[in-house]
């Protein structure tokens, strides 16, 4: 279960995004954030991700804390951000590291990566941004992780590809 408690959280320049926010989470749900553009919903999954630590308050995973950054918090989970800033790797390389999570399943990732008609020697910037958001979709999918926290994974990929991730998170 995810359990956010009094989260107090601003950004350098003073501007206060959460103020003792609440949330609980229970485990087997898909869960959705909608709210306006600039309203913290990245930023919720920064923090949840364990990638903005200078928060206040409580965020937990089973009752480890996110500020922690334990080993088991970070094996429960796995993020997709919306802007992937590393594409220097191939499709392989997603697979290889897709390794380090404990409940990994190379067949379902090359199963996919199948499906999609993704070549596993392709480099990651000679695709297009929906394949490249497929390609780790697709490595979060096989990592199995209890949590995939997913930021704007639609974004860029056509409408029948958008199909089959809402079938595969399912």
């Amino acid at each position: 279960m995810i359990e956010i408690t009094n989260l107090t959280f601003k950004y350098g320049f003073g501007k206060e995004i959460y103020s003792s926010f609440n949330l609980k989470l229970e485990k087997g749900k898909i869960y959705g954030i909608l709210g306006k553009n600039g309203c913290g919903k990245t930023t919720l999954l920064n923090i949840l991700s364990t990638l903005l630590p200078g928060y206040n308050g409580s965020v937990c995973i089973d009752s480890i804390e996110a500020k922690e950054r334990k080993s088991e918090y970070l094996q429960k989970i796995y993020f997709l951000p919306e802007i992937i800033l590393d594409n220097r790797h191939s499709i392989n390389d997603l697979m290889t590291n897709g390794s380090v999570y404990k409940s990994w399943n190379e067949e379902k990732f090359l199963q996919l990566t199948k499906r999609d008609g993704l070549d596993l020697k392709t480099k990651l910037k000679s695709l297009s941004k929906g394949q490249r958001k497929r390609a780790y979709f697709n490595q979060a999918i096989a990592a199995n992780p209890e949590i995939m926290i997913l930021d704007e994974v639609t974004e860029g990929v056509d409408i029948l590809s958008q199909k089959d991730i809402i079938e595969d998170i399912k």
